[in-house]
């Protein structure tokens, strides 16, 4: 059985535009109750079965729909149609920044997230010094968050998960294009994280342009393409595509 499971799902954004119209369009407009408007496809007819302690990379260029498939199985959006099915907790690490609130303090934002994850107020309270100490972020613990840096930022959260691992019932991670936050010296402690899931059964979603990170860390790849899944296989398979469709589009880009 599935652990992740959509069938035909997709999802649509209706963007009401703001433009110049003719006084008599925008009279019979109102009169029928109607709105200038455009749809936005992000999803289309998106089928995607993921068994228990899968790790699955997700690839595509900007606007394919990686993060608003990820924000799909998150539970953040709901499809506009189709089936899903997420058996288990989902604990979401979002670039995005759907999880943060700017004008709270670093030990607010600390608190939200660990909430958002499934933690209760005692588990947060016994790890909160050990997660500012992980994120080095400890002069910064009543600084509002707005003003750290967004490696900073991204530090603070993938913390968050790290430091509460053991109290978490979650089995399915996602990391939408949050593997790279802070320096270096950061960067190998998310490196050392990742090899620890990898050897557990959680389910893992990774949504990263990272060639590194999606060979070293997951079991299948996922190519998106337009909001449909183009292609689907062994992560060095999907990559060496992708990147046959990265040089493709950058040979027909015009010259400036």
């Amino acid at each position: 059985m599935s652990i992740i499971s959509l069938k035909n799902v997709t999802k649509h954004f209706i963007v009401r535009e703001k433009r110049h119209i003719p006084l008599y369009r925008d009279v019979l407009n109102r009169f029928l109750k109607q709105k200038e408007q455009t749809v936005i496809k992000a999803l289309e007819g998106i089928d995607l079965e993921i068994p228990k302690g899968e790790k699955v990379g997700v690839v595509g260029h900007n606007g394919a729909g990686k993060t608003t498939l990820m924000r799909i199985i998150t539970g953040i959006y709901r499809p506009t149609s189709g089936e899903m099915h997420i058996r288990g907790h989902v604990a979401p690490f979002l670039q995005s920044g759907v999880q943060m609130a700017p004008t709270l303090a670093v030990i607010d934002n600390l608190k939200l997230y660990g909430a958002i994850i499934g933690l209760t107020r005692v588990q947060i309270e016994r790890s909160k010094e050990q997660i500012l100490q992980f994120a080095e972020l400890e002069k910064f613990e009543y600084v509002p968050l707005q003003l750290l840096s967004r490696g900073m930022q991204q530090r603070l959260f993938y913390s968050v998960l790290y430091q509460t691992m053991h109290y978490r019932s979650s089995n399915i991670y996602i990391f939408d294009e949050a593997l790279s936050a802070g320096d270096a010296h950061f960067t190998e402690k998310c490196k050392e994280f990742m090899a620890s899931l990898r050897k557990t059964d959680k389910t893992i979603l990774i949504v990263s342009h990272s060639k590194e990170w999606i060979l070293n860390h997951c079991d299948r790849a996922i190519l998106l393409q337009k909001g449909r899944i183009a292609m689907s296989g062994l992560p060095q398979d999907v990559m060496e595509q992708y990147d046959r469709d990265r040089l493709s589009r950058k040979s027909r880009a015009p010259l400036s």
